[in-house]
């Protein structure tokens, strides 16, 4: 016995126990007594497993560039112009990884029995500067303590006179998500994402029609999506500005 409770006019009851309960298994039960003292059978067990200890730190392994001439892992410090790269390492199996850049939460990936995970920022990381962390919460809710600190230098595409595009999104289910240089998509009317100087006009064409143009930000982003569906096929898309 670790204590008692007495019913409510409605029937219901609660308990906490006075002292914290060992990390493991417990498999609660009840016994009724009603006032006149007669107790009734035990009722089923309700099993509960404690987990108050927080999962060891994750670990980030790998940053890797597919995007551009310059392919392969990015080292710690690199300057790489692949705004999704593909970010992996290792946690406590069957975790869950929750990535930060710069401190702030970017995404969740899930650990498999091994323990392995595998992460691609949606949407596409900003040019600049970059400091990736993570941390793993086991199925319990606890939260480890911060990974090791990766950090790198994204320049993607463009220079003083060029911009560039980093990928288009899909918003069509059957496949949503960033659409990279040669991928199917089911999605007519794809939304294009790319970079460009602060507050320049980018002009898109498609297929060499212009098309449409679009404001960069103060931070070099701009997005645009087609006015009207496109046929079925291959096509071309390029971005331009001019000084």
């Amino acid at each position: 016995p670790i204590g008692s409770a007495r019913v409510d006019e409605n029937g219901g009851w609660r308990f906490t126990p006075d002292t914290r309960l060992n990390d493991g298994d417990h498999n609660f039960t009840v016994i009724v007594t009603d006032p006149a003292g007669n107790a009734s059978v035990e009722s089923d067990p309700y099993l509960i497993i404690i987990d108050t200890k927080e999962p060891n730190a994750p670990t980030i392994d790998s940053v890797i560039d597919d995007q551009g001439t310059v392919t392969g892992p990015i080292n710690p410090g690199d300057v790489t112009d692949d705004a999704q790269p593909q970010i992996s390492g290792t946690a406590e199996a069957n975790s869950t990884v929750i990535i930060y850049d710069d401190g702030v939460e970017i995404g969740r990936a899930t650990t498999n029995a091994a323990g392995a995970w595998v992460f691609t920022p949606v949407p596409p990381l900003l040019n600049g500067s970059h400091n990736l962390t993570a941390k793993a919460q086991d199925a319990a809710g606890n939260i480890s303590v911060p990974s090791n600190e990766f950090g790198f230098e994204l320049i993607s595409g463009g220079n003083a006179t060029a911009p560039s595009i980093i990928g288009a999104w899909d918003n069509i289910e059957g496949h949503v998500g960033m659409l990279h240089g040669g991928d199917l998509t089911n999605d007519s009317r794809p939304e294009l994402r790319g970079s460009a100087q602060p507050n320049q006009v980018v002009t898109l064409s498609v297929d060499g029609v212009v098309v449409g143009s679009v404001t960069a930000s103060s931070t070099g982003e701009w997005s645009w999506t087609p006015p009207v569906k496109l046929p079925d096929g291959t096509h071309n898309f390029v971005a331009s500005v001019t000084d």
